[in-house]
Order: structure tokens, then sequence, then C-alpha cells
């Protein structure tokens, strides 16, 4: 099993990425209406975050702070991807956002950094959204 490591400063941005997506999988249970074609399609997707929580740990220990969380891109790649886009998209937003001479922009910008750096990484190993 090959693994690829989410770098500490991202864990809790994926973990509220696939929170987030467990938001839109309530929305489209109840918006897929009678069309068993779309339930299906929601939940793999639940299913993808739930293996994702469970791989990462629903709630935020210490204990990855400094060496960060290895996962099996094979098994986890598309649900890190639907986590992750939207945050990275979020965090870009608030970067443009922020005063050239505001005080947290380099703290920021590295943030947003290792993001779409690990972002590209999982992409690279198997993600294809």
């Amino acid at each position: 099993m090959s693994t690829v490591t989410i770098p500490p400063g991202v864990i809790a941005r994926v973990r509220e990425g696939a929170f987030s997506a467990l938001r839109d999988c309530a929305e489209g249970i109840d918006q897929a209406g009678r069309d068993p074609g779309e339930h299906e399609q929601v939940r793999a997707r639940l299913r993808g975050m739930w293996r994702l929580l469970d791989a990462i740990g629903w709630t935020s220990p210490d204990d990855h702070s400094v060496v960060g969380l290895q996962v099996d891109p094979g098994e986890h790649a598309q649900a890190l991807l639907v986590a992750l886009d939207p945050i990275l998209a979020l965090l870009e937003g608030w970067l443009a956002d922020l005063p050239e001479f505001d005080p947290r922009r380099p703290a920021k910008q590295a943030e947003v950094q290792a993001v779409r750096e690990f972002t590209a990484r999982v992409r690279g190993v198997g993600g294809q959204r």
C-alpha cells in the first residue's frame, strides 16, 4: 500500500472540507428526489467522506501536529479532493481579501501554499476531480 502524508498544517483543513462535504451530501439527499441513481451518487460520496474521516479522525487530536498523517491515496484520493477543492478556493479568497500589509498575511500565504501543494500531490497520485 502506498501512502501520502497529509502535512500537519493541512489536516484541520481536510477535516473542515470533509465536514462541509457531509453537509453538501445532506442537501443532496434532500434534493435527489426519487431517482435511485442520484441517491447512489450521494451515498458513494458519503461513504468516501466517512472513510476519510475515519482515517484522519473526526476530531482534532494533537498527536499529528508534528509529523502529519499518512493515508492511502488509492482509497482516499477522491474524497480528499472533494474536501480540499472548496477549501482551497475559500482560503485563496480570504488571502486575496487580506490587505497587503496585514501581519497575518505571511501565515495565510503559507497555509494556502501548503493546501495547494498537497492538493496537487493528491491529484498526481490518483485523484481525478
